[in-house]
């Protein structure tokens, strides 16, 4: 499941302690943008939810990766992108999920 109140609380509270950022995102909603980035978003207003556009299927719709697809690539993504290290910013599978164990 993903922790979405976390990410956005994160999200925003690196936002708000940055002079640039605070410059360049007077929109509440900036921060929504980059995950929810199909149509406007607006305060106040449901979004569509993930699975609206990203098929639950094991194989993806066109040029829309799959739900899980679409989660890995965004979280992934941005982690990667930030060049910070595994402890702050997950990057392997048992940094988000738990270690499955293999059956005997």
């Amino acid at each position: 499941k993903v922790k979405h109140r976390e990410i956005a609380k994160k999200l925003t509270d690196i936002s708000n302690n940055s002079k640039l950022a605070t410059f360049f995102h007077k929109e509440e909603t900036t921060i929504c943008s980059g995950c929810h980035h199909v149509g406007p978003v607006e305060k106040n207003r449901n979004v569509p939810a993930c699975s609206a556009c990203h098929t639950v299927l094991n194989e993806p719709s066109g040029d829309t990766p799959t739900l899980l697809g679409a989660y890995h690539q965004q979280c992934l993504g941005c982690h990667q992108k930030m060049g910070r290290p595994e402890e702050k910013m997950p990057q392997a599978c048992t940094g988000c999920h738990k270690e499955k164990k293999k059956p005997r």
